[in-house]
């Protein structure tokens, strides 16, 4: 249930729905915390889904813990297949949104490019690559 609701949230956000992108992603976190242990894949998916849902509300301050706790989740869980290289992209997003740390947030996108390429995922690598490209002018 809660990866249909990300999956609704996505759809939302796309569509410009952002509020209820974001009630839909609150939502499917609860699921997956309730069902699922702390470390689990899909907790970390649910956090980056909210996550994505409140940079595009324009609150990356409260993006910014929620982008954090899903890359440690992903961190604990080396070697499986659960989604890092997406939490670590909007985690350098909720970075550079947040003010905060913009060497740091470089370091996770480029983290992130490295696996989507590793993984052969074009598009994703193609947005994160435009990222950097706008994150390292002027450096």
């Amino acid at each position: 249930v809660a990866t249909v609701l990300q999956g609704l949230s996505e759809a939302h956000r796309e569509l410009g729905e952002l509020a209820e992108a974001q009630a839909l992603a609150e939502r499917a976190l609860a699921i997956a915390e309730k069902a699922l242990a702390p470390d689990h894949p899909g907790v970390a998916q649910a956090l980056g889904c909210l996550a994505e849902a409140l940079l595009a509300r324009q609150r990356p301050a409260e993006a910014l813990p929620l982008a954090e706790r899903a890359v440690a989740v992903d961190a604990a869980r080396a070697g499986t297949d659960t989604g890092e290289p997406a939490v670590r992209y909007i985690l350098a997003q909720a970075l550079v949104a947040a003010h905060g740390d913009r060497d740091r947030a470089r370091a996770e996108a480029e983290l992130a490019r490295d696996e989507f390429r590793s993984a052969g995922m074009a598009k994703e690598l193609a947005e994160v690559e435009a990222w950097l490209a706008r994150h390292t002018r002027g450096r």
